[in-house]
């Protein structure tokens, strides 16, 4: 039997063999698998599509696991513009990338720059899962953690109380 994988399968098959790597804290493995699946997107697909965006998210994401904090920013800000320009304001995609780039603001002591994205994850998320969806419910918990690492408590503790 003779089996037919398109170049883009294969692209993403070395996508999540790279992310798979990632999860388990091979960075050194996963670091050429997924540079090399980013710069395939960009050539195949072009600059604006979709797959793109998620190459551009997991090799930030590899980074920024890395601490090259410098080199995941325009990463996730590209896959969050991507998927702005291709899906809208309102879609899920959109959330986590919003949350990825407020993580990585957050975990350098970027509160200031961290909220907004978060602020407006947890609305997309309500719209679209509702409040009380497990999604909904973690990036309620990521914002409620940033505001108190902004030492605004009461905040934090409305949003956790809210029903």
């Amino acid at each position: 039997m003779q089996e037919h994988v398109s170049f883009r399968e294969a692209i993403e098959l070395v996508q999540q063999t790279g992310w798979y790597l990632t999860e388990r804290a091979r960075y050194h493995e996963a670091a050429a698998l997924l540079e090399y699946a980013y710069q395939r997107s960009l050539h195949e697909q072009g600059e604006k599509h979709l797959d793109t965006a998620r190459d551009a998210s997991t090799l930030a994401t590899l980074y920024s696991n890395q601490g090259k904090y410098a080199e995941a920013e325009p990463l996730y800000v590209r896959s969050l513009a991507i998927r702005e320009q291709q899906l809208g304001t309102i879609h899920p995609n959109i959330a986590s990338s919003l949350n990825n780039l407020a993580m990585l603001y957050d975990t350098q002591g970027k509160y200031a720059e961290a909220e907004p994205l978060l602020a407006r994850a947890l609305i997309i998320y309500e719209k679209i899962l509702g409040r009380n969806h497990h999604r909904t419910q973690t990036f309620r918990a990521n914002y409620s953690s940033l505001l108190k690492d902004m030492g605004q408590q009461a905040e934090a503790e409305q949003l956790e109380t809210e029903p």
